[in-house]
């Protein structure tokens, strides 16, 4: 049985982890989409815009990190000025929306 699990995690017999080990992107992509999906949840059920703002930026974060992601000078550029860019995003929508809570 534990061959088996180790098996599913190794991506051999084409298992979830196979799927993991050969669409990194997807998955990420994927991932990404249900963090932003969340702090909208969260911004229009529970009306709690302070708890979305950070949720939002928790996945800006996490997007400018894939974009440094191998290091590199060019890659570490880029990725803070799209997390500069999406941080002012970010912060105008909130003073156009008025106060959180």
């Amino acid at each position: 049985m534990q061959a088996f699990a180790f098996a599913l995690l190794d991506g051999a017999d084409g298992g979830f982890g196979g799927f993991l080990g050969s669409h990194p992107t997807i998955v990420r992509l994927l991932l990404l989409a249900g963090i932003f999906a969340f702090g909208y949840y969260e911004a229009s059920v529970f009306q709690n815009k302070a708890s979305a703002c950070t949720a939002w930026l928790f996945c800006l974060a996490i997007v400018a990190a894939w974009i440094a992601s191998p290091l590199t000078a060019l890659r570490i550029v880029v990725a803070t000025l799209v997390f500069l860019a999406g941080a002012v995003v970010l912060l105008r929508f909130y003073r156009s929306h008025g106060p959180l809570g």
